[in-house]
């Protein structure tokens, strides 16, 4: 099995010369900025001081194979380069990966051109860098999208190619181990199996009682994974304390049914129609191409059973809000980064034709060129962001040395207040992009605090006790930047930023 493995391999990799050069030429373009710049966002810098001991947060939140990785590549720390790099390298093989994937039950001659679409449209989505942002996390979202890419390539191989049962069970640890990573990959495996079950029944006679046999397959093989992913977390949570994180994301039996409607009807309109996600105008294009080949699919190719499978792709994104009742963030759509190429390369593997496929390479090449702009602004604008932040932590920090205390160390730091980014020229701002971490959850003193000793100084950490104790010395203080913003009062030193 591992000699058939590395052959399958070796063979796409010498098929596709064309569309691993064109794949790494699109990825400098796109990141190579990114990985020559440092910054430090909101959530970021909790997570390395929740993380200083191990990994044993990410457990609590039954994201156990996050712990694994973390503990395994170390990428816990903060480290300039190293880590971004992993995240960006993780981009480029999981597309590498969904197209060998998707090469195993696709048909034709032009599967090189049909791979270079997907690979340049899904390395240059503008909304990967909501998961880019956080430099400890990013690098185990790409190995949990390629794992779960893995589990559907070996349930193809185990169950629809009938290689060997052992690809069935290996498939079901795999997509166990993907859930672990982050729970909204749920959806994203569905969205890869759903393409690849489209490709098998478009290109071969499968009669509609088999292609119903091997949904229900899929079905059975997706609940035995979490179902397995669940007892695990169980076993994991017998030596941690489980943090309800994730609970918090589920307003089904919280808020009102009409209500949850409203919101998530909102939501869908902005992603599909408004296109709110920074520099993912080609979403409603992709809407509607995806609707015309299922059209196509249902009326000229009387394969109206895949034009429902299309359509169900595109409805993807839509599986994970619904779920919870929740306007989900952005940074958990990798679902959207994925669906898009995938209705790109659907287009040009059902067109076939190599003159049309030549053609939509060219426009897919120039969509990708635009959306690489736009990466770059986001990254570029967060940049300006960590600036701003780090130039008020030393503005700060020498305020408080100018204080002239003796044994400064022995004195808890306490910000009260908050202070937002300035008018700064091309900042963007969105969910988490852009914003300071001096404004983040209206002013939170343990972010500040701990941001300001990974950059600036390590003053003392204030408790929770310290805080509401300075909260009543702070009342009659001026606000930032009066000189007296920076006082100690009852051997607490206080910045005051703002009213509070």
């Amino acid at each position: 099995m591992i000699e058939q493995e590395y052959k399958e391999l070796k063979d796409f990799i010498l098929n596709n010369k064309k569309t691993i050069i064109i794949g790494l030429v699109f990825l400098l373009i796109t990141f190579g900025y990114a990985t020559t710049l440092f910054t430090l966002g909101v959530s970021t810098e909790t997570s390395v001081f929740n993380e200083a001991s191990g990994s044993y947060r990410w457990v609590a939140q039954s994201r156990f194979s996050v712990g694994i990785l973390k503990k395994i590549f170390s990428t816990n720390q903060i480290l300039p380069f190293r880590t971004t790099f992993l995240a960006v390298i993780m981009i480029f093989i999981v597309a590498m990966y969904a197209c060998k994937t998707f090469d195993l039950l696709a048909k034709g001659k032009n599967k090189v051109l049909s791979n270079i679409i997907l690979i340049v449209l899904f390395i240059t989505m503008p909304i990967s860098v909501h998961y880019m942002y956080y430099l400890t996390y990013s690098f185990e979202i790409g190995m949990g999208m390629l794992i779960c890419i893995m589990a559907s390539d070996c349930f193809n191989k185990g169950i629809i190619i009938k290689k060997s049962k052992v690809y069935s069970f290996i498939g079901l640890l795999l997509l166990s181990v993907g859930i672990g990573v982050y729970q909204s990959f749920v959806p994203f495996f569905i969205l890869v199996q759903s393409t690849c079950l489209f490709l098998y029944f478009y290109n071969n006679n499968i009669k509609f009682k088999e292609k119903m046999s091997i949904i229900v397959k899929c079905i059975v093989f997706l609940l035995v994974a979490m179902v397995l992913f669940y007892l695990i977390s169980k076993i994991f949570l017998i030596f941690v304390t489980e943090e309800k994180y994730t609970d918090g994301f589920f307003s089904w039996g919280k808020k009102e049914v009409k209500e949850i409607l409203i919101e998530l009807k909102e939501y869908f309109k902005n992603i599909y129609i408004n296109t709110t996600i920074y520099g993912c105008k080609i979403i409603t294009p992709t809407v509607l191409i995806g609707v015309l080949l299922a059209i196509y699919c249902a009326l000229f190719k009387k394969k109206w059973f895949e034009g429902l499978i299309i359509m169900f792709i595109m409805f993807t994104p839509m599986l994970l809000p619904i779920s919870v009742g929740t306007a989900m963030p952005y940074r958990t759509q990798q679902t959207i980064m994925l669906m898009i190429p995938i209705i790109w390369y659907l287009l040009s593997n059902i067109v076939g034709l190599k003159k049309i496929n030549n053609i939509i390479c060219i426009i897919v090449c120039i969509i990708g060129i635009r959306q690489t702009m736009y990466v770059n602004k986001l990254f570029y604008s967060d940049y300006l962001r960590y600036q701003n932040d780090l130039n008020l932590s030393r503005k700060i920090s020498n305020r408080i040395y100018d204080l002239n205390l003796d044994d400064i160390q022995n004195y808890p730091v306490v910000y009260l207040g908050k202070k937002e980014t300035e008018d700064i020229p091309n900042l963007i701002r969105q969910e988490l992009i852009g914003y300071s971490i001096y404004e983040w959850d209206n002013g939170n003193y343990k972010r500040m605090q701990h941001f300001m000793t990974l950059t600036t100084s390590n003053f003392k950490l204030a408790t929770s006790e310290d805080y509401e104790k300075a909260k009543e010395l702070g009342k009659n203080m001026e606000n930032w930047p009066s000189k007296n913003s920076v006082a100690l009062k009852d051997n607490l030193i206080i910045v005051k930023l703002s009213d509070y």
